[in-house]
């Protein structure tokens, strides 16, 4: 957490199939597959998807995220809760940016999330790994284990994760 080593990475890490939650952003891995916290900072946190070839896709939720699209910039994906878009970018990089769609149940601004990372490709089969994310209100979602990032939680003592499988008025995913 912005710098400091909080504990081991088996402290960090759920194993698929689970759900790892970060504010609107759940990640589900399947069987084989991992989510770990790599960061969490006053204004982002990352979780990373790690597949069972090693390769990861890093999730970074951001309050103050830069918009990275350009004007022309068209989804290439849209779902009820998402759309998703391919950054262009001179870098061999592949970026996406996963921008929540308004809503009207009270939150100030949609979600977005810089998705990149080594199992990706800038093809297709990218789609799979980005339909392991969803944004969801997080008083709808049981998680397995759900993180926390921002000002409480370096300043204040507020908790960096919550367990959560004891909420059973939650519905289940």
């Amino acid at each position: 957490m912005n710098g400091i080593e909080l504990g081991t990475e088996d402290q960090f890490t759920s194993f698929g199939p689970a759900t790892v939650c970060m504010r609107e952003l759940v990640l589900r891995p399947l069987e084989g597959q991992s989510v770990q916290l790599i960061y969490s900072g006053i204004h982002s946190g990352t979780l990373r998807l790690t597949l069972a070839d090693g390769t990861y896709v890093d999730f970074t939720d951001g309050e103050i995220s830069r918009d990275q699209r350009s004007r022309r910039s068209r989804p290439i994906v849209v779902r009820d809760d998402m759309g998703i878009y391919r950054i262009r970018r001179k870098s061999v990089d592949t970026v996406y940016q996963l921008e929540g769609l308004d809503r009207t149940d009270g939150l100030s601004t949609p979600s977005r999330v810089m998705v990149r990372g080594t199992a990706l490709s800038q093809e297709r089969a990218d789609l799979p790994l980005l339909g392991r994310a969803s944004f969801e209100n997080p008083a709808d979602v049981k998680c397995d284990r759900r993180y926390a990032y921002g000002w409480g939680v370096i300043l204040d003592g507020e908790p960096i994760y919550v367990d959560s499988p004891s909420d059973g008025d939650k519905p289940e995913n």
